[in-house]
């Protein structure tokens, strides 16, 4: 995973930029990470996690991010159950 990501990152200080695209893969990079490690955490302690923890907040927040970049004309953005 970390070599992966470094990829990008070696890509960007070369070339300066990146692609909006290829920024995405990057961070779908990331996002495969963290869902990984929630679920290792959510097995280990069972406590761990659910629907209105942080890092289910975190991810989601990332998912919702690809989905405007993807397709920017979508309707009103999902209410965070955090503010409640």
């Amino acid at each position: 995973m970390a070599e992966e990501i470094g990829e990008y990152v070696r890509r960007e200080n070369q070339m300066g930029h990146l692609g909006g695209f290829q920024q995405l893969r990057c961070v779908e990079a990331f996002l495969k990470y963290l869902k990984y490690q929630q679920a290792q955490l959510q097995s280990a302690y069972h406590e761990f996690g659910g629907d209105r923890s942080g890092a289910s907040f975190v991810i989601k927040q990332i998912e919702n991010a690809f989905g405007y970049f993807r397709n920017p004309i979508i309707g009103p953005a999902q209410r965070n159950l955090l503010d409640e």
